[in-house]
């Protein structure tokens, strides 16, 4: 990886002995957040219809939307979406079962702290 996680793939063209501009790295970030945000945009909608009429604030909804930025940004939305189970909880608004989904995967064996963290934001809603 590069920057703030890009995983470097070969259409990149980052040389691994090269030192590159933050701004350059920067741009990259944007463009992977940018592509997280639609990702996450898009899993509500095929996903998650549901979340906009639950009666939660906006405040809420932005912490979740947060989540699974943040997931999308780490895993990609493929992995992302294979999350079923905590979808489906979040989608009925049974925060404490999608938290407890997120807990029960390989993507918390992996990287358990950020998994902790981002669950337990779910768990609080």
């Amino acid at each position: 990886t590069i920057g703030w996680g890009h995983m470097i793939r070969p259409q990149d063209n980052i040389q691994l002995d090269t030192k590159y501009s933050v701004d350059f790295l920067l741009e990259i970030f944007d463009k992977d957040f940018d592509i997280a945000v639609k990702g996450a945009k898009q899993l509500i909608k095929e996903h998650i219809p549901n979340l906009y009429t639950q009666g939660l604030t906006n405040n809420k909804i932005e912490l979740i939307q947060g989540v699974l930025i943040e997931m999308i940004f780490q895993m990609g939305y493929p992995r992302v979406s294979k999350f079923k189970k905590t979808l489906k909880a979040l989608n009925e608004g049974v925060f404490t079962t999608a938290a407890d989904e997120m807990i029960d995967s390989r993507w918390h064996d992996q990287t358990p702290a950020r998994a902790i963290e981002l669950s337990t934001i779910i768990r609080n809603i």
